[in-house]
């Protein structure tokens, strides 16, 4: 009884040390997944990468919505396999040894949504998304071109 009990316990840990293997290290295959998540409706692959306290702030007129990792999750479970009519593109805002920004875009028949991702570092499991700002732009509007603005004294 004891030895499978053991036996029990050391396949639990590896199944453990296996599943927290596949997660992505590098943050070029964090952004991968989180796309691949997102055109596929992939739930698993957005729990790799998302960190247990990411947030999905949404606006909503003059309101941001925030959605929470759980809420995201279920809501895509519920989608699971809906392919997104979308095509993808990202690059890096900024990036240091601790924290990156990205923006990731998907770009829908008519209108871009517009990914803010911060990313941190999570120690030994690699970077993980702490936080995403979705913003939909018209098409039409040459979405996220702003003029640069010089500050002056």
């Amino acid at each position: 009884m004891k030895s499978k009990l053991v036996i029990a316990c050391v396949t639990a840990l590896f199944m453990a040390v296996q599943a927290r293997s596949e997660e992505p290290k590098s943050y070029t295959a964090v952004i991968s997944t989180f796309i691949s998540g997102h055109v596929n409706t992939d739930a698993k692959k957005l729990d790799n990468v998302l960190s247990d306290d990411a947030t999905f702030k949404i606006p909503r007129q003059n309101k941001v919505i925030v959605q929470s990792r759980s809420a995201l999750l279920n809501a895509m479970k519920q989608e699971s396999g809906v392919v997104q009519n979308c095509s993808s593109s990202y690059q890096l805002i900024t990036k240091t040894d601790a924290l990156i920004m990205a923006r990731v875009d998907f770009k829908y028949p008519g209108f871009v949504q517009q990914n803010f991702i911060t990313m941190e570092r999570s120690g030994d499991a690699g970077w993980k998304i702490t936080q995403v700002y979705k913003i939909s732009e018209n098409a039409e509007k040459n979405a996220g071109s702003y003029p640069l603005v010089t500050a002056v004294d």
